[in-house]
């Protein structure tokens, strides 16, 4: 099976690539990032340091524009009702390339949505058809985003939640992963 984590750069993706490493040793992963190009720089920071400590890279896909492009070709005045950004910059360019290096019946793709989120699954199932989706958070109803923050913020993570120097175990209900300084030692 092909797993195909909906990566953001945030911490619900990070802990969801966690649980699915821990549930499928050794079957193939992919992160599956949809940048925009117009990202803070330390997500970018974040998703360098992330991969190499998964020891996985991340897949980028990218429309070409950014926001700001788009609201001009389309005579739209971006705002937080409706998201033609998420459909044109990050939706379409992830179906391309899952149409294109997928296969839907031994694929399965992962959303990083927390418990509190499950009103958004229907839709988001129903927007990546035929591909089955999954919310590895969702089956953790116990952990909350300072749970996720608090393991991330362990030493060997900074406070931000990026990778730092040295060693931790990360331990928290449902997830535990040990990290050394070095990716494979």
């Amino acid at each position: 099976m092909h797993h195909v984590i909906q990566w953001s750069g945030g911490i619900g993706s990070w802990a969801a690539t966690e649980l699915v490493r821990r549930d499928h040793p050794g079957d193939p992963i992919t992160l599956l990032f949809a940048d925009v190009l117009i990202e803070d720089s330390d997500l970018y920071r974040f998703n360098a340091d992330a991969s190499h400590r998964l020891g996985i890279p991340i897949t980028r896909v990218s429309d070409g524009r950014i926001p700001f492009e788009l609201f001009t070709q389309r005579s739209y005045l971006g705002n937080s009702r409706i998201a033609p950004c998420s459909a044109s910059l990050k939706q379409k360019p992830c179906r391309r390339w899952l149409t294109e290096h997928t296969d839907p019946a031994d694929t399965v793709l992962y959303v990083g949505l927390e418990p509190d989120e499950q009103r958004r699954a229907p839709a988001v199932t129903a927007g990546w058809r035929p591909w089955r989706v999954e919310y590895p958070l969702m089956q953790h109803p116990d952990l909350t985003k300072d749970d996720l923050l608090s393991c991330a913020a362990t030493p060997g993570w900074n406070r931000r939640g990026y990778i730092a120097s040295g060693s931790t175990t990360t331990t928290f209900p449902g997830l535990t992963h040990a990290y050394s300084a070095e990716p494979g030692s």
